[in-house]
């Protein structure tokens, strides 16, 4: 059975201040100390303290499931409070729990962002983005260009009419443009036996 838990990391040089909670299994609460993902503030912190000589303290509440660990991590964070939201000391970046992203602390911010544009143009913008667009004319939106479009107006190609250098393998008889056999094949040849 997985072990539940809730994690708070403390900062001995700042009077045990508490400056992030969260909620894991196993290793979760130390993997941070070495990974570096997710919240940039948080792990800057951990890293600057590391660094300066300083290990965090990790305070673990074993809960004896996940939805308490979620609990209990949501009342931490109201508790202590985001420093985000100037309330507090936390960097943690949401509400806790299985909230998912919510950054503003305000039910329902993404969908706020995005809802009501969801789906709909901008004229103005489209506009702006076709007169700033820095693709060629012939283009497609992938970068590669239309069929039947004339290439290579403008300044010659210093490449043209010249062929690369074609050479053979001694050990094996395999043929190739001169670069890349001298970078790929030579040294990795089968056929080579070590002399």
């Amino acid at each position: 059975m997985i072990q539940f838990y809730t994690y708070i990391y403390k900062d001995p040089s700042k009077n045990m201040e508490s400056f992030y909670v969260g909620k894991g299994s196993g290793k979760r609460a130390y993997d941070h100390l070495k990974k570096i993902r997710g919240n940039p503030h948080f792990h800057y912190k951990v890293q600057k303290m590391l660094r300066e000589g300083v290990q965090p303290k990790i305070e673990i509440y074993n809960m004896p499931d996940e939805k308490c660990a979620f609990d209990l991590e949501k009342i931490l964070i109201k508790f202590y409070g985001r420093k985000d939201l100037d309330k507090g000391p936390l960097l943690n970046l949401t509400e806790g729990g299985d909230s998912g992203p919510n950054r503003s602390g305000k039910p329902g911010y993404w969908l706020g962002k995005i809802g009501p544009r969801l789906g709909k143009k901008d004229p103005a913008l489209s506009k702006r983005m076709k007169e700033n667009n820095p693709m060629k004319p012939g283009m497609t939106n992938n970068g590669s260009f239309k069929p039947g479009h004339q290439i290579g107006i403008g300044r010659p190609s210093p490449m043209k009419d010249k062929h690369q250098e074609i050479i053979t393998c001694h050990y094996c008889g395999a043929s190739g443009g001169m670069g890349n056999m001298k970078r790929y094949h030579f040294d990795n040849c089968r056929m080579k036996t070590n002399e």
